[in-house]
């Protein structure tokens, strides 16, 4: 990734009780900004000053960001979702959010988001069921649903001086992994079960979630495709090339489960 100087990203501004104190105006819809090119020539500059005092190289800001993945940058952009929506950091809590809106909160739709940085995939799904000696655990992916509103996913892929955020609501992401059209078979015990994980390939993610519909804007008033259904998701991702899955190899019969009395929302 290489990273370049860039404008800075103006916001209406109002002056606080204290001196020191200015923050933004809230619009009726406001859009979030995520600089990871800043971040790493800031980080670079700092550690640049550090090595040469003893004659050593300077750290570049490609160096810090070829450092970054998805995971290791996952605390600063939990912070970062945080700071911008003035809401509490849950930390390193295992909850099934990362932060929630309080009543100092910027407003809001949705009041407990769970934050996802998405490189070759985006996990869609609770975060202690998916990688190695992990599987897709059933039970923790319908209450992750039930408890939070929204995942707010950060294409790290994207223009490092103003990453897409994308904010997906979690009931969509239930109704789709309900269709049996997002991930992949889930195998436990080395039995397959018939249904798939949330696990969605970044080609797919945005076949499904075209960042002009699904981009993360602060709005009181609700979602932009807060009627859009998952039939309707997916029947559209479709015609964007959504990629033909692989057929579940064991029957799953989501009928017979009375899944909307896990759900608050239902």
């Amino acid at each position: 990734m290489t990273v370049t100087l860039s404008k800075p990203h103006p916001l209406p501004m109002q002056q606080g009780d204290g001196a020191a104190m200015i923050i933004p105006v809230q619009t009726k819809a406001m859009r979030p900004f995520f600089n990871l090119a800043s971040i790493c020539r800031a980080v670079a500059t700092a550690l640049s000053e550090q090595t040469t005092l003893l004659g050593g190289n300077k750290v570049t800001a490609d160096d810090i960001a070829n450092t970054f993945n998805g995971s290791n940058l996952s605390a600063i952009t939990e912070r970062h979702l945080a700071a911008v929506m003035r809401g509490e950091h849950i930390g390193s809590e295992q909850t099934n959010y990362d932060v929630k809106l309080t009543d100092v909160s910027v407003v809001h739709w949705a009041k407990k988001l769970e934050q996802r940085n998405m490189v070759k995939s985006s996990n869609l799904g609770p975060s202690t069921t998916a990688g190695k000696n992990r599987y897709f655990d059933l039970p923790k992916f319908v209450q992750k649903i039930n408890d939070c509103d929204s995942l707010i996913v950060y294409d790290l892929n994207s223009d490092p001086e103003n990453i897409d955020i994308y904010e997906i609501p979690a009931r969509l992401v239930f109704d789709l992994w309900k269709l049996n059209v997002i991930g992949t078979e889930v195998v436990i015990n080395k039995k397959k079960q018939g249904y798939r994980n949330a696990m969605v390939t970044y080609n797919r993610f945005k076949a499904l979630f075209p960042i002009e519909d699904y981009r993360f804007v602060v709005n009181a008033d609700g979602h932009k495709m807060q009627n859009e259904t998952a039939v309707d998701c997916y029947n559209k991702a479709q015609q964007r090339g959504f990629g033909k899955l692989k057929m579940c190899e064991e029957f799953y019969n989501f009928d017979a489960v009375d899944f909307d009395q896990f759900l608050d929302a239902a």
